[in-house]
């Protein structure tokens, strides 16, 4: 049987041993689990059911790659690995910033609280990764055939989609009486109509007034 040095010459790599390496790591340490973490972080900060499940998710994925539940004791150089691994498996830029966002950030609060007397591995890490996943510009011909048919059929909440920016929860609730020509503006309300209640994404901040686009109008 080989050794790790005769593999790591053939150049062949080990994810046996790099987990557990990892194992051995993590019980040589005083770390706690990445469950242990959040339990500890939810004790003493207010947070909603998503942002856990967040939380779970990212932490859960890192675990899986690192071989240990104990993800506090990762380098900066298995770090960076992890970044590049995601990369490697098809992550969108935005997606893998968002991960290491999340990962530092609770690095951060792990610092804070005493969990973690090191630096933080993942600060930087997004240096480098650009903007990507730039959406190309449409085909200005299938745009006039879309421009056509919203023509046709009256499809009004096509153009309230391409003048206006809107998201479609948006533009979908809108009713008449939101839309005042004379003052050239829209109105966008939260309201309940036949006990349906119409919401806004951004919450409070959502309900505004907006100029309607000369177009448009």
């Amino acid at each position: 049987m080989a050794t790790p040095e005769q593999r790591e010459e053939q150049g062949l790599t080990n994810e046996l041993d790099k987990q557990r390496q990892a194992l051995l790591d993590a019980a040589q340490s005083n770390i706690g689990t990445w469950q242990d973490w959040i339990a500890t972080r939810r004790r003493e900060e207010p947070v909603a059911a998503i942002t856990i499940r967040t939380w779970e998710t990212k932490l859960k994925l890192l675990a899986d790659w690192l071989g240990t539940d104990q993800v506090g004791i990762i380098t900066r150089s298995q770090a960076h690995d992890f970044k590049v691994n995601m990369l490697e498996n098809n992550f969108k830029v935005h997606s893998t910033k968002s991960y290491l966002s999340a990962y530092s950030g609770f690095w951060n609060w792990a610092i804070r609280a005493g969990k973690l007397e090191t630096t933080n591995v993942w600060e930087g890490l997004k240096k480098g990764l650009g903007n990507g996943d730039k959406r190309q510009a449409l085909d200005p011909e299938l745009l006039a055939k879309a421009e056509a048919k919203a023509d046709k059929i009256n499809d009004i909440c096509f153009w309230f989609g391409s003048y206006q920016g809107l998201r479609k929860e948006d533009y979908w609730g809108l009713r008449w009486c939101d839309v005042d020509t004379d003052q050239k503006v829209i109105h966008l309300k939260r309201y309940v109509w036949k006990g349906q209640k119409r919401n806004l994404k951004l919450k409070e901040s959502g309900q505004r007034t907006i100029p309607i686009h000369s177009k448009l109008l």
